[in-house]
């Protein structure tokens, strides 16, 4: 009985091992106050001041430490539209996220990164696949506030390549997960990717009337929401497509 013990308990603790090598955090302490201040500073769109501050800050050669260091500058490249530095970034950073076997959210995070470079650049079948690869991952773990990026971005992808039926599909997707979190913000967004979704089906076949009730609903919805919120480029997109359907009603 003693002996079985022992071996059930080794077992135990070369699954507990084995789970924690594949699913290290990867974090680096010592750059937490930068990756917030490199954060804040990105969504300001103060990048000088970003270049500055990394250009100053001492990484050390710890693969964690490196791994953040390629993500922040990837993020930066990718905010100065500096697309092919932005993705050598991010292909870095993925190495050693892989190589440390960090966990599912890291690489799911790096996935949408990769994603967004290919989507800009119109790479659109690299987009989809990464798009793809971090939805996988967020559904297997569950993760809801990957999974709405990941659908959102699947459908602006498949929006641009004009397969307009998954665009709706996938957005609706993401519009659920947006009602279950009350995440206002991204249901503004949304709606107003829906809306222009049901307006190119509808230019893309204008017999089917039905779409213009659905544009309106949506628009009117994506209004309602960014006012809620304050996203003011939401609301300006679903203006900006009213007006498009008051124009085709001649009003």
């Amino acid at each position: 009985v003693v002996m079985k013990k022992s071996i059930v308990l080794l077992f135990l603790v070369y699954l507990f091992k084995t789970h924690t090598a594949f699913s290290q955090n990867c974090d680096c302490p010592s750059l937490k106050d930068i990756q917030l201040r490199t954060e804040i500073l990105l969504r300001e769109a103060k990048t000088d001041s970003v270049l500055f501050l990394l250009n100053k800050t001492d990484f050390n050669n710890s693969p964690n430490c490196l791994a953040i260091k390629f993500n922040l500058y990837g993020k930066l490249n990718y905010k100065l539209k500096n697309i092919d530095e932005a993705r050598q970034f991010f292909i870095k950073e993925q190495g050693l996220l892989k190589e440390n076997k960090c966990s599912e959210q890291k690489i799911t995070e790096n996935y949408q990164s990769l994603g967004m470079v290919y989507f800009f650049s119109d790479q659109l079948d690299s987009a989809s696949y990464f798009f793809m690869k971090a939805l996988e991952i967020a559904e297997k773990i569950k993760d809801e506030k990957f999974m709405q990026e990941a659908y959102t971005n699947l459908a602006r992808t498949f929006g641009k390549e004009k397969q307009f039926d998954k665009a709706v599909y996938y957005i609706k997707k993401a519009i659920g997960i947006n009602k279950k979190t009350n995440n206002f913000f991204s249901l503004a967004k949304n709606y107003a990717v829906l809306g222009t979704a049901y307006t190119s089906l509808f230019n893309k076949d204008q017999s089917s009337v039905i779409y213009l009730d659905s544009v309106s609903g949506a628009l009117d919805q994506g209004i309602y929401f960014a006012k809620l919120s304050g996203n003011k480029d939401a609301l300006y997109s679903c203006y900006s497509n009213k007006a498009g359907l008051a124009d085709h009603y001649k009003n």
